[in-house]
């Protein structure tokens, strides 16, 4: 079956000219739908890749920022131990002011001195 509408001429049949119309109609219609589509495939592709590279960016951003952030936990534990030695060092320095000797928790073991007391006794008068 032909859903073609001929025109019976003298030499044969040809298309009669409203189906040339509708098919050349049809013809630019499936044109257009497929630039639009190939337009989509093309937008598709741009926003994928410009997906990956807000991703990757984002990525380095984060990488970056951990790196910062380990770089500034050291750094403060650095410091802050720096800073502990220091106040350490202070107060000995301090006891050493008031006192005129090392506090017995911090002198060197075998050096300590012994406590001599004296027991009276009930025979000792004074």
């Amino acid at each position: 079956m032909n859903s073609r509408r001929t025109v019976v001429v003298e030499n044969g049949s040809r298309p009669s000219p409203a189906g040339i119309v509708v098919r050349g109609a049809r013809q630019t219609v499936g044109g257009a739908v497929s630039v639009v589509g190939s337009l989509g495939c093309v937008a598709g592709r741009l926003l994928d890749g410009a997906g990956t590279v807000l991703d990757t960016t984002a990525g380095a951003v984060s990488g970056t920022l951990l790196l910062v952030g380990d770089v500034f936990k050291e750094t403060g534990r650095v410091l802050g131990s720096t800073v502990t030695g220091l106040g350490n060092t202070l107060t000995l320095a301090g006891g050493l002011v008031s006192t005129g000797s090392l506090p017995e928790s911090v002198k060197p073991t075998g050096t300590t001195t012994k406590k001599t007391t004296t027991r009276r006794t009930a025979d000792s008068r004074d």
